[in-house]
């Protein structure tokens, strides 16, 4: 949280190619037009989902806590073995250029995969006339 620069950085890359991605896969189907008609199971799952989603994140540690999983144990594992594991001595910049970047890409692959399976399943059928 208190690295704006990395913060930036990584929102306008994904942003950047997420976009990117998505108008290429936008400009590759035909008729994209949006259908926004609802039905009750479409209603249920979402709802179902929702209610999913609430109670995990009851879940989650509080903000900042020291007893969160990540600072008992990801963080010291990075701070003791990241130069022995990529030979970049500051451990910011190795976690950021060696463990990150896969993660970085994965996140953009993730939102780019969901817009477009919304845009299909939203997609209006082209009519034979």
């Amino acid at each position: 949280m208190n690295a704006p620069d990395v913060a930036i950085t990584e929102a306008s890359v994904g942003a950047g190619l997420s976009t990117i991605f998505t108008f290429a896969a936008l400009s590759l189907i035909k008729n994209h037009k949006v259908n926004l008609s609802h039905n009750s199971i479409t209603l249920f799952f979402m709802l179902f989902l929702a209610v999913c989603l609430s109670y995990f994140i009851i879940q989650l540690p509080d903000f900042g806590s020291n007893n969160a999983p990540i600072h008992l144990h990801v963080a010291p594992y990075y701070v003791e073995n990241t130069e022995k594991a990529t030979g970049i001595p500051n451990i910011v910049t190795a976690v950021l250029a060696s463990f990150r970047g896969y993660d970085t890409f994965g996140e953009t692959i993730v939102v780019f995969t969901a817009a477009l399976c919304i845009t299909l399943i939203l997609k209006e059928e082209k009519e034979n006339d």
